[in-house]
């Protein structure tokens, strides 16, 4: 092992300087995701914040009703928000602060790897917030790092991190406080932390920094705070008139009906588990670069990874809706924060050396593999073995003359080409799902304005399970439909997506699986229509390339709408 870092400035004990530092990776990596309202799991959120369960359009629709158990801490207490807030507003500023709070977290973590002064946290940030480690969603499970738009398991991120820091300082009341809080989150990743946790609880008595007696005792202080904050949402959960129900159905079947990548190692493909592998072994290389100080993440890191090993045994071993719902393979996204931190410390480390081996060639080298794509930066784990063997008798001499400035700065300099194409990139995306959003914004408020508050919506769907393997080469139309039903407060008949409601609500199972199948075999808009008017649904949207046999009710670019009780257009 070589860890012949240099020192770099003493210490500061700057609580401004911290935070301004953390308020910058977090302005930098919004940058580069940028926001994105009404997407995705905002189906979820918003007739939450909506409080639509409360309508009477809404009292016999499942899916709805079943959002008044939808256990996630923040929501529960946003219930109705949008009376005194813009949803679009408040979303934004709780992603900011999720950001936030998870560049505290790595700055936290950061400084117990040496990273102290002022200009090395900078640097460690800015390779944060642009390391393609942390975009996007995890390998082989699909759980949630910077994305672009607000949801609350995003606030686990930075939780977890500074829980792991409390643990490995032996503050064991804060450690399980913070993980108190996470759970009032997101529930699962706090039961993912107690492997972690418990861990490096154990390593503060093995090496003898805290007694056995003093664990217990602070230990049960802290369970009692985590179990205040934990309440609210166990009660939410038992509140739920499904909770202790039998499923009635294979749940394992179910999970693989709809979305199998958190939940069942098999359905995943080969790519992704390859890509979680590749991380594994970077993630363990750059912590033992590191040397003694990463050994409290190292062995963090051994925990996350045997809860994704039980992860992928469980469902061979049990149905249990409750034990499948954790989400065993989402831990995957804790494999990618501390394989992030381990990298991004390395790199800050490397480049700030005096050893112009390190400084002028692996600093500069690893920064590049971080920063130009999530495959290149899994893959640096190689580069990291390399500059490890460098180090060694019969290596030495191989980097001993490295003399080279002006390909060192190149290397620096191309990040920096790279990083205004990433948010370019990424802007784009966001513009297309933007446009996406705005057509069925327009039609929701139509529908809002122009039908009966008991109208119900036949609207586009498909199997999105499939197409996350096998991407559809046909276009389909504007997809971003997550926003209407909170827009137009009118009843929707069914989309694959409403059947996450089933983790929480066994019992809208059997409405999602009768109809999503019937509608996902309509081919045609005549066969929608017919579909439409035999199950009393009131309009059908479809794309307005599907020729029908009437003129719509009301039409916006790619967005038709038709009336099914209705004759001509209106609206």
């Amino acid at each position: 092992m070589v860890n012949n870092f240099s020192a770099t400035e003493s210490p500061e004990r700057d609580p401004k300087g911290f935070a301004a530092i953390a308020i910058l990776g977090a302005a930098l990596s919004l940058l580069t995701t940028g926001y994105v309202f009404g997407t995705k799991n905002n189906l979820f959120h918003l007739p939450i914040v909506g409080m639509l369960f409360d309508e009477p359009q809404f009292q016999h629709d499942a899916f709805i009703q079943s959002l008044r158990f939808y256990a996630a801490g923040p929501l529960l207490l946003l219930q109705g928000a949008d009376r005194y807030v813009d949803p679009a507003k408040l979303f934004l500023a709780l992603d900011a602060l999720s950001r936030l709070l998870a560049f505290a977290g790595f700055l936290a973590c950061a400084t117990l790897l040496g990273i102290t002064s002022r200009r090395d946290r900078i640097i460690f940030t800015v390779l944060i917030a642009f390391s393609r480690i942390l975009a996007g969603s995890s390998y082989a499970g699909d759980g949630g790092l910077f994305i672009n738009y607000f949801t609350p398991a995003e606030f686990a991120n930075g939780t977890s991190l500074l829980a792991l820091v409390c643990a490995a300082r032996a503050r064991i009341v804060a450690a399980f406080a913070l993980n108190g809080l996470l759970f009032f989150c997101s529930d699962f990743v706090a039961v993912w932390n107690a492997v972690p946790l418990a861990l490096l609880f154990a390593s503060q008595v093995f090496g003898r920094k805290i007694g056995v007696i003093q664990l217990l005792g602070r230990g049960a202080v802290g369970i009692g705070i985590f179990a205040v904050l934990a309440a609210p949402v166990v009660l939410a959960v038992i509140a739920s008139p499904d909770f202790g129900q039998p499923t009635g159905f294979d749940y394992r079947t179910y999970l693989d009906q709809f979305w199998p990548f958190h939940f069942l190692f098999n359905s995943i493909p080969l790519n992704q588990k390859l890509g979680l592998l590749a991380l594994v072994m970077t993630g363990s290389a750059a912590l033992m670069a590191i040397g003694d100080s990463a050994r409290p993440f190292l062995l963090a890191f051994g925990g996350y990874i045997l809860v994704y090993a039980i992860g992928i045994a469980l469902p061979m071993l049990t149905d249990n809706a409750t034990l499948l719902n954790l989400h065993l393979l989402q831990s995957g996204s804790a494999i990618h924060l501390l394989t992030a931190l381990a990298t991004c410390t390395l790199a800050t480390r490397l480049i700030r050396s005096s050893d112009e081996r390190e400084s002028g060639l692996f600093g500069p080298v690893l920064i590049l593999m971080l920063c130009i794509s999530k495959l290149a930066a899994a893959l640096s784990g190689a580069l990291v073995v390399l500059y490890l063997m460098s180090g060694l008798k019969g290596f030495a001499a191989v980097f001993a003359g490295w003399r080279t400035p002006i390909f060192r700065y190149a290397l620096l300099v191309l990040p920096l080409a790279v990083w205004p194409y990433l948010i370019w990139k990424q802007h784009q995306t966001n513009g297309s799902l933007k446009g996406e959003i705005a057509q069925w914004t327009a039609v929701g408020r139509w529908a809002r304005a122009n039908t009966a508050p008991n109208a119900v919506f036949l609207i586009p769907t498909s199997d999105f399970r499939a197409e996350a393997v096998r991407p559809v080469q046909t276009d389909p139309g504007p997809q971003e439909y997550e926003i209407f039903e909170y827009v137009s407060q009118r009843r929707v008949w069914v989309d694959f997506v409403r059947g996450a409601a089933v983790l929480w609500s066994p019992s809208y199972y059997p409405i999602w699986r009768q109809r999503l199948p019937e509608v996902l075999q309509l081919r045609s808009l005549p066969q929608k229509m017919n579909y439409a008017a035999t199950h009393d649904i009131d309009y059908v949207v479809s794309d307005c390339r599907d020729a029908g046999p009437s003129a719509p009710v009301f039409q916006l670019r790619r967005l038709c709408v038709y009336g099914t009780k209705h004759e001509g257009p209106s609206g």
